[in-house]
């Protein structure tokens, strides 16, 4: 079930085989360093899926030229790759392996354990975030709203959005063309940095 808004969204940053990160204008954005695990896992996937998950990192301001940004790329390609062979319905496991996965260092804990702020304002109360959640995944939605809804609960310090994206992309049977929603959290069409 694939809603057209989605559609609409198109990614523009392309990643070369030698590194390089081009814009849609074909100017050089980044050019990235060399990780031979960052390869391997490039090697056996789709190039939309390493341009939508090297956008991505760098959309969450992670430096894709760098080990750091590069680590999160890999993590996300990593938990791509495992959430592709996935069966039936999203459920609190998927959901905490995919937050564990895209961001290993911080959120090995699971959900957060803290009170977590976005724009300013401060999320669901962390001892909310496990019964929010399971309401969440009992409600029939569309693929963007439980998306919208996901990021209001935050239940992870960091890579919320990856893992969100992943959430989303699953539910909306992209996984092998992944899209971005057509708007970012406080509803402003999503642009390229």
């Amino acid at each position: 079930m694939t809603s057209d808004a989605c559609k609409e969204v198109k990614l523009t940053v392309r990643v070369q085989e030698n590194g390089i990160v081009r814009d849609q204008r074909g100017r050089i954005v980044a050019k990235l360093v060399e990780d031979v695990n960052f390869k391997s896992i490039a090697n056996y996937m789709d190039t939309r899926i390493v341009d939508y998950v090297t956008e991505e990192v760098w959309r969450q301001g992670h430096d894709i030229t760098k080990q750091d940004g590069l680590q999160r790329v890999e993590w996300m390609l990593e938990t791509w790759h495992h959430a592709m062979r996935w069966k039936g319905p999203v459920n609190l496991g998927k959901i905490i392996t995919v937050g564990r996965r895209v961001e290993r260092e911080v959120n090995m804990g699971g959900f957060r354990d803290a009170p977590v702020y976005v724009g300013g304002d401060e999320k669901i109360k962390f001892d909310l975030i496990t019964s929010s959640l399971e309401i969440l995944l009992r409600r029939q939605m569309e693929p963007l709203e439980f998306y919208r809804a996901f990021e209001n609960i935050h239940p992870f310090f960091d890579g919320n959005g990856r893992t969100g994206k992943i959430l989303l992309n699953y539910l909306n049977g992209t996984m092998s063309d992944p899209i971005f929603p057509p708007n970012d959290f406080w509803g402003k069409p999503i642009r390229n940095p």
